[in-house]
């Protein structure tokens, strides 16, 4: 049994977020698709993941301690895959989305990617 499903990244535990979602997405050689008599065709040259991270009003240093984890061009995340296990691969972080909720309250909203290379 796994105790802690969340990813780290870089070393770094990442907090408990408030979504986590795990996506495997097959890479087709380039000519994959459907023949004019509707047959589909493909070569699977790569599977890839793709992590979607959303964090409900967390601390200002939530919010510091994971942008700064998942700020580097490519990094290592360990993360609980598709089947069960945890897996180590190399991500780099796409767009970051973060809300200042504001009155008040030092609390944000952050949401961001992690793509595999």
């Amino acid at each position: 049994m796994i105790s802690n499903p969340m990813p780290t990244a870089n070393g770094v535990m990442l907090p408990c977020s408030s979504e986590y979602q795990v996506k495997r997405s097959d890479v087709h050689r380039p000519g994959s698709g459907r023949t004019l008599a509707g047959t589909m065709t493909k070569t699977t040259v790569a599977s890839k993941y793709h992590l979607e991270l959303k964090y409900a009003a967390i601390p200002f240093q939530d919010a510091v301690q994971i942008l700064q984890a998942t700020g580097s061009e490519f990094f290592s995340v360990t993360f609980l895959g598709v089947f069960g296990r945890m897996e180590t691969r190399t991500f780099y972080r796409g767009d970051v989305s973060c809300r200042f909720l504001g009155h008040g309250l030092d609390r944000y909203d952050v949401e961001f990617n992690l793509i595999e290379r």
